[in-house]
């Protein structure tokens, strides 16, 4: 129905601006390669994982997950530049 797939959208877009306050801090405490390189590989399993399921509910929380994730790739992305030797 349409308020499924709006569901599905929504929780990216909420795991997206919860990131976005939670992943800076953190790049600053812990390092930022690290936290890139964990948050590329959850995302990509968030993905593949997205990709074989068969179940809405599994599909909303990968959504989230991939939300989550994003927003610590857009936040940390600007400063790649700390990783060209």
């Amino acid at each position: 129905s349409n308020s499924v797939i709006g569901m599905i959208g929504s929780v990216y877009f909420a795991g997206f601006a919860i990131s976005s306050g939670i992943i800076a801090p953190l790049s600053d405490k812990f390092g930022r390669r690290w936290i890139l390189l964990s948050s590329l590989t959850v995302q990509t399993i968030s993905y593949g994982l997205l990709i074989t399921t068969k179940s809405v509910s599994a599909t909303i929380i990968y959504n989230f997950l991939i939300g989550l994730c994003s927003g610590g790739f857009m936040t940390i992305i600007p400063y790649m530049n700390e990783f060209i030797p």
